[in-house]
């Protein structure tokens, strides 16, 4: 941690601080509050004593500690197959125990990540799982759940799930998350991981499908005013407005998309035999076991006792119609049905 506190100097951080204790909804972005403070004075943190947890998450390392040539001469994943990928790609997560991102999907490629410092816990659910899929908070790219994994109050919205696995990713260890697969991460005490995304053919098709999604979710807040807004769009969306300028280039980027989708199918050749795999390096490369229904249930058990459930009683406009019509507007057999039509209309 030295070596880190020595790259960060006395430089204010920009941390997420959320709540150590119970909350009945996940702890979204949006109702987390951003602190300012410098790497030595978040190690100091006292999480029990505070109930709070700071995350200086997705933090692209070409835009942050990017004059720190040691730091980036040091990143490489050459070792795993992708030479062409440096600290340029990678995404920096330093935060506190408890510092959390909610159970989520990634639309776009696969996920290698590196464990730093400190234990993360991952809890990953196969991508045909019924997680309660949800695009708000719209974050493009990100399919969100409305599960609460941090503090759940119930388990029983659990007992249909059929493929889950945990782990605590330990310093030195590098875990493979294929595309489309629900990941909740927790960090277990103070933690720094790095990862990569891995772009693969199939994002063409999900680019597209982003596409009309965002233009969609663009055009039902535009007229809205602002605290209804901030409940639709994560923070980091809240520049999605659309006048007619903005519409004609939300149109040219479907068109190109609809066009990578016709000139470049997605094809099978760039999977990976994974048992072959795991025979040929089985000193190196572990797959993760399927959980039991009574192992989930103990997990999740274990997550909501640690709290009281008398915690957090914030209300926020009754935007539910809105949220269930985007909900339904872009849910993934509604959004791949529109896009296959596209495709085929070009063909």
């Amino acid at each position: 941690m030295e070596q880190w506190s020595k790259l960060f100097n006395s430089e204010k951080l920009e941390f997420r601080c959320g709540k150590y204790m119970s909350t009945t909804d996940p702890q979204w972005e949006r109702d987390t509050e951003t602190v300012k403070q410098s790497f030595k004075e978040f190690c100091n943190l006292n999480v029990k004593q505070t109930k709070t947890w700071l995350y200086f998450d997705y933090k692209y390392l070409n835009q942050y500690l990017k004059n720190k040539k040691e730091l980036h001469d040091s990143i490489s994943w050459k070792i795993f197959g992708f030479p062409e990928y440096n600290a340029e790609e990678s995404v920096l997560w330093i935060g506190s125990k408890g510092a959390h991102t909610p159970c989520h999907k990634d639309t776009y490629g696969c996920n290698l990540i590196a464990q730093i410092y400190g234990k993360k816990r991952w809890v990953l659910f196969h991508p045909n799982e019924n997680l309660h899929a949800t695009r708000v908070p719209y974050e493009e790219s990100s399919i969100y759940s409305k599960l609460n994994l941090f503090s759940p109050n119930t388990t029983k919205v659990f007992e249909e799930i059929k493929h889950s696995k945990t782990i605590v990713l330990e310093p030195g260890e590098v875990l493979f998350v294929p595309n489309g697969w629900w990941h909740y991460v927790e960090n277990l005490d103070v933690a720094i991981s790095i990862n990569i995304w891995i772009p693969l053919a199939s994002d063409r098709k999900e680019q597209l499908k982003e596409s009309l999604i965002q233009m969609f979710v663009s055009q039902v807040v535009k007229d809205l005013n602002a605290s209804i807004q901030k409940t639709i769009l994560n923070p980091n969306m809240e520049e999605l407005h659309l006048n007619e300028k903005n519409i004609l280039h939300s149109i040219d980027v479907i068109n190109i998309c609809q066009k990578n989708c016709i000139d470049s199918p997605a094809s099978l050749d760039h999977f990976i035999d994974v048992q072959h795999l795991l025979q040929k390096y089985d000193t190196y490369i572990h797959q993760i076991p399927i959980l039991t229904n009574m192992e989930l249930t103990n997990l999740l058990e274990t997550q909501a006792q640690r709290f009281e459930h008398d915690a957090d009683v914030k209300k926020t406009e009754n935007t539910d119609i809105l949220k269930n019509i985007i909900d339904v507007f872009t849910s993934e057999d509604v959004i791949n049905l529109i896009a296959d039509k596209l495709i085929n209309k070009k063909l």
